[in-house]
C-alpha cells in the first residue's frame, strides 16, 4: 500500500524517533488516517511502543 500526503507528519515522527527518549501524542478528527500513519511509521522500527487510549 502506498502512503500519500503525510510527509510533514512522517518527518516529525522520524525526528522524534531519533531522540534518546520521546513521547509523541497524535490527535485529530476521526477517520483521517492517524492509526494508518502510526502503523506505517512503526512497521520497520524495533525499539518503539504504540499505546491507544480511548
Amino acid at each position: 500500500m502506498e502512503f500519500i500526503g503525510r510527509e510533514e507528519e512522517s518527518s516529525t515522527l522520524e525526528r522524534e524517533y531519533g531522540e534518546r527518549s520521546s513521547l509523541v501524542i497524535i490527535y485529530g478528527r476521526r477517520r483521517v488516517g492517524k492509526t494508518a500513519l502510526i502503523d506505517n511509521f512503526l512497521r520497520d522500527k524495533t525499539n518503539s511502543m504504540y499505546f491507544l487510549v480511548t
